[in-house]
């Protein structure tokens, strides 16, 4: 998951809103395939399901992976469909930090900077070239450790509280479930994950049923933002 990439957070969440506000959408499909990242956009997505859930039926369909990011956007659907192979669940916090030790040495490379405030220089070092990627210089404090660590439980708790919320589970019991543990589709269901199991045409007939439109009815399906990102489909 990521801002501009991946899902795309803020134009999918722009989407959603649309979608929800459209007289003519009657019921919406988020078709879900991501393995996680950043919490910022997938909250982002999150959040425009929940405020549409209020207003129409919001179904999502799991893809070979919905798991922690994706996890968070599946969350607040009023149907969860996963295949019976589908990753999902993860749910879960994980970060780690690399610096450079002697690497730069070794391959030419070196970094020198100006900070003001102890920790300012935290995620400052070397550059790669090609792909773009700073390697800090130093390795955390214990402070900074004691920060981070926080910062990652506070957000593991969020996300166990929000999961929770959105599924009518207790806390206690998310949190048994989650601690970054994967479940196919088929478990996922067995531990209250998953509503159904099938794929995205299971999903489009339980969002025309939700939508109180008749079986024998045609509809159109409209797909936002594109098929690069996730599928997003009206039914009216």
């Amino acid at each position: 998951c990521d801002m501009d990439t991946g899902i795309r957070g803020r134009t999918l969440a722009e989407e959603i809103r649309k979608a929800g506000k459209s007289r003519a959408v009657r019921a919406i499909v988020l078709r879900a395939d991501s393995p996680g990242g950043d919490p910022l956009p997938s909250d982002l997505v999150a959040r425009a399901l929940r405020e549409t859930a209020k207003r129409k039926p919001v179904i999502v369909s799991q893809g070979q992976v919905a798991a922690s990011g994706g996890y968070w956007i599946s969350m607040d659907a009023d149907t969860i469909v996963a295949s019976p192979l589908t990753v999902t669940g993860s749910i879960g916090v994980i970060s780690g930090w690399v610096w450079n030790e002697e690497f730069g040495a070794k391959v030419g490379l070196a970094y020198d900077g100006v900070k003001h405030g102890k920790a300012a220089d935290m995620e400052q070092g070397i550059r790669l070239p090609v792909v773009d990627q700073v390697i800090p210089a130093r390795n955390l404090t214990s402070e900074e450790r004691a920060r981070v660590e926080h910062l990652i439980r506070t957000t593991y708790a969020d996300f166990v509280a929000k999961v929770a919320a959105g599924r009518g589970l207790d806390t206690k019991y998310v949190d048994s479930i989650g601690q970054g543990r994967v479940w196919s589709g088929t478990r996922g269901q067995e531990k209250q994950l998953v509503d159904e199991l099938g794929g995205l045409w299971r999903s489009l007939q339980i969002a025309k049923a939700a939508a109180g439109l008749p079986a024998e009815r045609a509809v159109q399906l409209v797909e936002r933002p594109g098929r690069s990102a996730v599928d997003l489909s009206g039914l009216q």
